[in-house]
């Protein structure tokens, strides 16, 4: 990972209300590529990591539903990565 990004996370792991963070692909099935913080360790945290890949999904399928309506197609410069 970039150190811009490196930097961005470790100075929001720092800010006392962050609980921890997770990063997740936009792929076809989203998964997690990175997560920190105990919020995220064991059976709760494989419950959060369900919950967010469903906001995924649900925010991919509102995307595609207004990007289909506006006539444009996919926004040139998506990344494939997003911080949550």
């Amino acid at each position: 990972m970039s150190p811009e990004l490196e930097q961005t996370l470790s100075l929001m792991s720092a800010h006392r209300s962050v609980l921890g963070y997770m990063l997740i692909n936009r792929g076809h099935h989203p998964s997690i590529i990175r997560h920190s913080g105990v919020v995220f360790d064991g059976d709760q945290g494989r419950r959060y990591a369900a919950v967010i890949a469903r906001i995924v999904e649900n925010v991919q399928s509102g995307l595609e539903e207004v990007r289909g309506d506006d006539g444009l197609g996919p926004v040139v410069g998506d990344a494939d990565v997003n911080l949550l």
